[in-house]
């Protein structure tokens, strides 16, 4: 079984729409929430019955100053600031994931991710990638990451840019998951915010499309071939 697994349902709800045969295909979607906590509880949850892979799929911040919204991160190593351990992604996954972006017509970069532990402002994001090489940053790659290594599942995070390094993400949204309550309470009480909000609204759909197309083209050829990964000695 292929996993494909993301923070926010925003982030998987166009992939799981093109893919209705998804059980007959040998993949499975999830949610694992935002963060280190909830993310690792939801992936220890999974691995009484490993899968034979899993992917990662999301937004970013861009760290690099050269990304723009919409551009693909697939990350050869992920990192923590409070950890000097780096852990390698897949390599096969990797090479999977960008081919696929690059049929999808995304530009790709690779280079290192690191995962922070609250959403990063400008200032953090210009600041890991002159510290780290870092080329975007995160609040989950490093956990999953880890979590997977544990019990030898191969792993690749593909994340589509959201803000650009000298950007940032509104507060008040950042933190949470985008919804149509949400956004609507936050008008109500702040209507001042409108702006703000459309801006997001069309970073989210520039960086949906681009993953989305990723990540499509990427289980039509990996859903194939799953017989050919390596499998978790029981």
């Amino acid at each position: 079984m292929l996993a494909i697994v993301a923070p926010m349902a925003i982030e998987l709800a166009a992939i799981q729409r093109s893919v209705p045969d998804a059980p007959a295909r040998e993949v499975a979607f999830g949610v694992i929430g935002i963060g280190k906590e909830p993310s690792e509880r939801y992936i220890s949850g999974i691995f009484d019955r490993p899968p034979d892979a899993m992917i990662l799929v999301g937004f970013c911040g861009g760290a690099d100053p050269t990304l723009a919204p919409g551009d693909l991160h697939i990350a050869r190593s992920f990192l923590n600031p409070d950890s000097s351990d780096a852990i390698d992604a897949d390599p096969m996954l990797n090479a999977r994931l960008s081919c696929a972006g690059r049929s999808a017509g995304g530009r790709v970069v690779a280079g290192t991710s690191t995962t922070v532990n609250t959403v990063a402002g400008r200032d953090a994001k210009m600041r890991l990638h002159e510290t780290t090489g870092s080329a975007s940053v995160n609040m989950e790659d490093y956990w999953v990451a880890r979590a997977a290594r544990s019990v030898n599942v191969p792993f690749a995070s593909v994340r589509a840019v959201l803000d650009r390094a000298n950007a940032e993400i509104p507060r008040y949204l950042s933190a949470n998951p985008i919804g149509p309550a949400r956004i609507l309470t936050s008008l109500l009480i702040h209507p001042g915010r409108l702006p703000g909000l459309i801006r997001l609204a069309r970073l989210v759909r520039t960086a949906s499309n681009s993953l989305s197309r990723c990540v499509i083209a990427a289980i039509e050829t990996l859903s194939l071939e799953l017989p050919a990964l390596p499998v978790v000695p029981k």
